[in-house]
């Protein structure tokens, strides 16, 4: 666990994680480090929004959540979706570059490495997991390092893009609003029985990056933790907790909302999260009547969206642009 002493300083907040879980959350076999098994296993594939997509979802060993519709057919197919693994940026690649030989002659003595290091090996190991399939650097951590790790950057992404930080929360209206105007335009044209281009609309597709998907996540009201994830609580979610970047918005992270028409008239939307059927606030059920939609506090909070406002130092910070 040497390496986790050396995880201290990534924040403040994280000096109470880290000495609440040595005392409580880690059973002296762990606290005193174990051999591995399988010593070419990785002890981790679980890295927030740098997940990839199969280990997220675990698609790679199993069907996707197949939702049966008897009696509906599809009326429009609306998805939002992150951009899939890609190299790191240029700001990272340009941090490589000057501080991987560094590193190198490092290694051999760990008590010379910081937690810039320490955080700056862990990207390198995700990054390459999830372009090649494996990392040496990923060898130099255990699962309990990782864990913590992948923790700190969920508060990050908690605080900073969802339930933390109510502008981001509010922002999301946009991409609602986005869904309801889709879904009243297909509605007037293919159930009014007018003449327009938009008769034609059978989906409408969005692709964006990891901060606009954990705003829509959390403006849908998905994985919001009760109460919050903080740095004193780290025993509590360490293994469980509603909201995990790994899974919520990894590589290749898509919502879809798919509207359809039962019989001659009824209205559903079903949504789905990284291809897995999801049950969203106000919502009778997980196929959703779209009154129930309509009504749900989700689309009333999104109305009149206005990011100027939301964005401007008046904004009351009520989640809508008054």
């Amino acid at each position: 666990m040497a390496v986790i002493i050396t995880i201290l300083s990534i924040t403040a907040g994280l000096l109470t994680v880290v000495a609440a879980a040595e005392a409580t959350c880690y059973t002296p076999r762990e606290r005193n480090g174990q051999c591995r098994r399988d010593p070419y296993r990785l002890p981790s594939t679980l890295f927030g929004t740098k997940t990839t997509y199969r280990h997220a979802t675990g698609l790679h060993t199993k069907w996707a959540n197949r939702a049966r519709v008897p009696g509906c057919k599809p009326l429009l197919l609306m998805i939002f979706m992150r951009h899939t693994t890609r190299f790191p940026g240029k700001k990272d690649l340009e941090k490589f570059a000057v501080r991987l030989p560094e590193l190198q002659s490092m290694i051999l003595n760990a008590s010379r490495a910081g937690s810039e290091d320490v955080r700056l090996m862990a990207k390198i190991c995700a990054f390459e997991v999830a372009v090649r399939g494996w990392s040496p650097f990923c060898y130099l951590f255990d699962k309990a390092d990782l864990d913590l790790l992948e923790y700190a950057k969920d508060l990050d992404d908690y605080e900073e893009d969802a339930y933390g930080n109510q502008r981001s929360v509010a922002l999301g209206c946009l991409l609602v609003e986005e869904m309801v105007d889709k879904i009243r335009e297909k509605l007037r044209t293919s159930l009014t029985g007018g003449a327009s281009f938009h008769t034609h609309l059978r989906a409408a597709l969005y692709f964006t990056h990891a901060a606009v998907m954990k705003s829509l996540v959390a403006k849908l009201g998905l994985g919001r933790a009760a109460p919050p994830l903080s740095a004193s609580n780290y025993c509590r979610y360490r293994h469980h907790r509603p909201w995990r970047s790994s899974h919520l918005v990894p590589f290749t992270a898509n919502f879809a909302l798919v509207l359809f028409q039962c019989g001659n008239s009824l209205l559903n939307v079903l949504p789905i999260l990284n291809e897995k059927v999801v049950w969203l606030p106000g919502c009778r059920r997980e196929f959703c009547p779209l009154e129930d939609f309509l009504r749900s506090s989700v689309v009333h909070s999104s109305r009149n969206c206005d990011p100027e406002k939301i964005c401007s130092k008046s904004w009351n910070g009520s989640g809508r642009a008054e």
